[in-house]
C-alpha cells in the first residue's frame, strides 16, 4: 500500500515537473521575444537620431584656425546716433580701459570651482549679405542647461562689446571675432572676456531660422506701431537676398496686439535695432521671439517634428557629438519642465567708446559682469574682493542698460535690479535697475520687478511716425540701411 502510494507521489511531482517546465520555457520565450522587441525599438529609435544627426553639418572645434586679414575697418551707420554729434573717446580712457580690463581678466581667469552640471551652447546667428556669403555674427547667445537649478538660461552678448579679440592681439567690437576668424575665435575671444568655459556651437543662418517658423506654421507675435516701418525694411532687405517680389509680405499694420508672422516676417522683426534702446531691445526680442519657438515646437505632433527637422538640419553646422546629441534629446521631456532665464550683457552699466576705428562700442567693467554671469548661470558667488579686484565706477551704471518692453506670452519677460529671479515666473528677463530712453534721459524701473510697455521717442527716418507699408521711394535707401546696420 505504501509503495502505491509512493509511486502515485512520484507520477504526480513528474507531470508537475513538465507542466513548470513548459511554464518557464514559454516565459522564457515570451520575455526573450519582448527583449528582441525592447533591443530592436532602441537600436530603431538610435538608427533614426543618427539619421537626422547625419543631416547636420559637424565641424569641429579648430585650434589651428587662420585669420582673415581682409576684414575692413568699421564703417559708420549713418542712421545711428543722427540726433547727436558724438566726439572722439581721449586716448588715454581707450589706454586706462584696456589696461584695467587684461588685469582684471589675468587675476580672475578660468574660474577654479566646482560648479555643477552645466552644458553651455554658443548660437551663432549669421547674416549672409549674398547667398553662400559666410556671413557676421548677428546673434551671439549662450544656451547654458543647468541640471542642478532645473533652469535654462539664455545670455545675449551685445555685439557692439568692446572686447579683446585673442587672434588679432586687438580691442574691437565683439562681432569682429566672427568676421577674423569664424565661430572658433568667437568662441576664445568669449571665454577670454568672460571667464567662461563654452562646451559646444550651434551655427545657423537666416534661411534656416525661416524654415524654422515656417514649418511650425509661422507664431503669433506682438507688433508695436513704431515697429512697423523699420519691421517692413527688413522684409524687403530679405526679399532681395532670397530673390523673390521686393515688396511681398509687408505688414499693414501693428498696433501692439498678437498678428500671426511667417519666418520671414519673424526674421525681420528679430533683425533691427533703430526703434526702443539700440541692440538691447533688439537681443531682447530676439529671445522673446525664440522662447515662442520653443514653446511652440514643444506642441507639435512627431510627424512635424520630424517634417522640421528634415527641413533645418542641414542647414545647421555643429559640433555636438553622436553620443551628445542622443543625450540631448533624451533629455528634451525633462528640459521642457525647466525655468526659462533671458538676459544680455551688458546689464550693469556701460559707456560708449569712439574713436581707434570703432563707433559707439559699449566699454563695461568685465569683472563685475563676469560675477554676474557665474551667479546667473552656475548660481555660484564671486567675490571680487577674494582677488583683489576693484569695480570701476565708470563704466557700472555709467549709461544704463536697456529700455524693456514687456511681453505677454506663454512667458514673461520682466526687468528686476537684482539679478536672483523670481521663482513664481517661468521666464525672467534680468537687467539693470534703471532704464535709458531714445533721447538719453534716464528713469527708474518699477521696484516691483516689471516695466511698463514703452515705446521709442527716436525719429529716425520717421519711423515712430508710420504706420503703413513702406513707399517703393523710400525702400531703397533704408535698405541700404538695413545691410549696412549689419556690419
Amino acid at each position: 500500500m505504501s509503495e502505491d502510494s509512493n509511486e502515485v507521489k512520484r507520477d504526480v511531482n513528474k507531470r508537475n515537473n513538465k507542466k513548470k517546465g513548459r511554464i518557464n520555457k514559454k516565459f522564457i520565450i515570451v520575455a526573450g521575444i519582448i527583449l528582441g522587441l525592447g533591443i530592436l525599438a532602441v537600436v530603431g529609435v538610435y538608427a533614426i537620431l543618427v539619421h537626422y544627426y547625419n543631416k547636420m553639418n559637424y565641424v569641429a572645434w579648430d585650434k589651428d584656425y587662420t585669420i582673415d586679414g581682409s576684414v575692413g575697418t568699421e564703417t559708420r551707420d549713418p542712421n545711428e546716433s543722427t540726433h547727436e554729434t558724438v566726439t572722439d573717446t581721449p586716448d588715454d580712457e581707450f589706454d586706462d580701459y584696456q589696461k584695467t580690463a587684461q588685469e582684471a581678466l589675468k587675476k580672475l581667469g578660468m574660474i577654479e570651482a566646482d560648479l555643477g552640471d552645466v552644458y553651455n551652447i554658443l548660437l551663432v546667428g549669421c547674416d549672409p549679405v549674398d547667398p553662400g556669403d559666410e556671413g557676421r555674427s548677428d546673434t551671439m547667445m549662450l544656451i547654458s542647461i543647468n541640471n542642478d537649478t532645473k533652469k535654462i538660461i539664455a545670455t545675449s552678448f551685445l555685439r557692439d562689446i568692446y572686447v579683446y579679440i585673442p587672434g588679432i592681439d586687438s580691442y574691437q567690437k565683439l562681432n569682429a571675432a566672427y568676421s577674423y576668424g569664424g565661430v572658433d575665435l568667437l568662441k576664445d575671444t568669449l571665454e577670454y572676456n568672460f571667464c567662461i568655459k563654452i562646451d559646444r556651437y550651434v551655427k545657423v543662418d537666416f534661411l534656416a531660422f525661416i524654415k524654422v517658423v515656417d514649418s511650425i506654421g509661422g507664431i503669433d507675435v506682438e507688433v508695436q506701431s513704431d515697429e512697423l516701418y523699420w519691421l517692413n525694411q527688413y522684409i524687403h532687405a530679405s526679399n532681395l537676398l532670397l530673390g523673390v517680389e521686393e515688396h511681398s509680405d509687408y505688414l499693414s499694420y501693428a498696433d501692439g496686439t498678437p498678428q500671426h508672422l511667417s519666418g520671414k516676417q519673424v526674421l525681420a522683426y528679430s533683425r533691427f535695432r533703430y526703434v526702443g534702446n539700440g541692440d538691447f531691445t533688439r537681443t531682447e526680442r530676439q529671445r522673446y521671439i525664440v522662447n515662442i519657438i520653443f514653446e511652440k515646437i514643444k506642441t507639435i505632433s512627431p510627424s512635424e517634428l520630424l517634417k522640421l527637422l528634415d527641413e533645418v538640419l542641414p542647414m545647421v553646422t555643429t559640433n555636438v557629438p553622436t553620443n551628445e546629441f542622443i543625450s540631448l534629446v533624451a533629455q528634451l521631456p525633462t528640459c521642457g519642465n525647466y525655468e526659462i532665464v533671458s538676459w544680455s550683457i551688458p546689464n550693469k552699466g556701460y559707456k560708449n567708446f569712439t574713436g581707434r576705428g570703432i563707433y559707439d562700442a559699449l566699454a563695461i567693467d568685465f569683472a563685475v559682469h563676469i560675477v554676474e554671469l557665474y551667479k546667473i548661470i552656475y548660481d555660484y558667488d564671486i567675490d571680487l574682493a577674494d582677488y583683489d579686484i576693484h569695480t570701476n565706477p565708470d563704466y557700472v551704471y555709467a549709461t544704463t542698460t536697456a529700455e524693456t518692453t514687456t511681453k505677454e506670452t506663454t512667458t514673461k519677460e520682466t526687468t528686476t535690479e537684482e539679478t536672483t529671479t523670481d521663482e513664481n515666473s517661468t521666464t525672467k528677463e534680468t537687467t539693470g535697475d534703471e532704464t535709458t530712453n531714445a533721447e538719453g534721459e534716464t528713469s527708474s524701473a518699477d521696484q516691483s520687478g516689471s516695466t511698463e510697455s514703452s515705446s521709442s521717442e527716436e525719429t529716425t527716418v520717421g519711423a515712430a511716425e508710420t504706420t503703413t507699408a513702406p513707399t517703393e521711394a523710400s525702400t531703397g535707401a533704408t535698405t541700404e540701411a538695413a545691410t549696412d546696420e549689419a556690419a
